[in-house]
């Protein structure tokens, strides 16, 4: 089975930023929509996970998004 591609939702400063393996892909003033984009480029890629934080940078929430099961028929 191959490894999830990991997204994370980070404090930074004052905003927030959506990463990628080390790649910030979008900023964001609220965590609200940093949240939203993450849950949107994750769900895209499949076989994801988004990890996101608090303001302090500890854990805060988990969400996995697999690929649609193939049918075998």
């Amino acid at each position: 089975m191959a490894r999830r591609r990991r997204y994370g939702v980070v404090p930074h400063g004052g905003d927030w930023r959506v990463t990628r393996a080390g790649r910030v892909l979008s900023n964001h003033h609220l965590k609200s929509r940093a949240v939203d984009e993450g849950v949107r480029a994750a769900r895209a890629d499949r076989d994801s996970q988004l990890v996101i934080r608090r303001r302090d940078g500890t854990f805060q929430d988990n969400r996995t998004f697999d690929a649609p099961r193939r049918s075998h028929g």
